[in-house]
């Protein structure tokens, strides 16, 4: 099979069809299917992992643990009800970096603000915002950016890899402040970069 460079400009990529047989194997043929399949892995471990770090962590800041909840579900809540237009409107790559910058931007400010009682709940919700749109993107993106016959499977690994990492998140949370928000931050540093791997120029797979 021949394999479709991702970064090739001069030819229409949208417009080749490759017949696939269903083999493993060919996820890792494909450049483009192959950068899909690792950076939505890396992106949805990131997501869950981060998304409960926040959560476990929030009986260690100041305010009231009722208040900070209630402001942690309306930031999903939110997420929930717009992170499927910003993905739709701008895009895959956009939308993830934009999302993981507003809670790397969220979580600075919790970090240096975080002694504000009266902040932390705002800044709980800012830092989880990003997070839970993100996370709501992954699953949007194992549906759009994966053939169906890959799909099930590949959600599989991905959300195997995700558990596996976010059953750390416990653990991670329980280490002296500010080490977990620390680890977060760059977390989603790296998964911005990871963002801009996918490829969403491709073939049309039959």
């Amino acid at each position: 099979m021949t394999d479709i460079n991702p970064d090739q400009s001069k030819i229409n990529t949208e417009d080749v069809v490759i017949r696939l047989e269903g083999k493993m194997s060919e996820m890792c043929e494909h450049a483009a299917l192959r950068a899909n399949f690792i950076a939505l892995c890396f992106l949805l471990s990131t997501c869950s992992f981060c998304f409960f770090l926040i959560n476990f962590q929030m009986k260690y800041l100041e305010g009231s643990l009722i208040q900070n909840n209630i402001f942690f579900q309306s930031a999903e809540l939110i997420s929930n009800a717009t992170s499927g237009y910003l993905y739709f409107i701008v895009g895959p790559r956009k939308a993830f970096s934009m999302s993981f910058f507003l809670s790397i931007v969220g979580c600075i400010f919790l970090m240096i603000f975080g002694h504000h009682t009266t902040w932390v709940p705002y800044l709980i919700l800012w830092a989880n915002l990003g997070v839970s749109a993100a996370f709501n993107m992954c699953f949007i993106g194992f549906v759009e950016l994966i053939p169906t016959i890959f799909r099930s499977r590949v959600f599989g690994i991905g959300n195997t890899f995700a558990r596996g990492v976010t059953g750390m998140a416990a653990e991670i949370a329980e280490i002296p402040y500010p080490f977990p928000i620390i680890l977060q931050i760059s977390l989603l540093i790296i998964a911005i970069g990871f963002s801009n791997t996918i490829v969403t120029k491709m073939p049309r797979f039959i």
